[in-house]
């Protein structure tokens, strides 16, 4: 999986993370704190997406995730 370093997320603004197969996303905030699990979504074409909405992220210093794929559960 390709690695984006994201330095900064503009207030207001969501986060998609869009992958090439279904997964869920394991992931956390401020030092792994509110741990939440998001299964992607299926956009179609071979486009499957996470989202975290701008108001969760809002006021946040970090956000950590890991990606778990559907398939294989690696």
């Amino acid at each position: 999986m390709p690695r984006i370093p994201i330095d900064e997320i503009e207030p207001g603004h969501a986060l998609r993370i869009c992958l090439p197969e279904p997964a869920r996303m394991h992931w956390g905030l401020d030092g792994w704190q509110r741990i939440t699990d998001t299964a992607t979504i299926d956009l179609g074409l071979g486009l499957h997406v996470a989202d975290i909405p701008a108001a969760i992220l809002a006021s946040r210093k970090r956000l950590d995730f890991t990606i778990q794929w559907a398939a294989s559960l690696r």
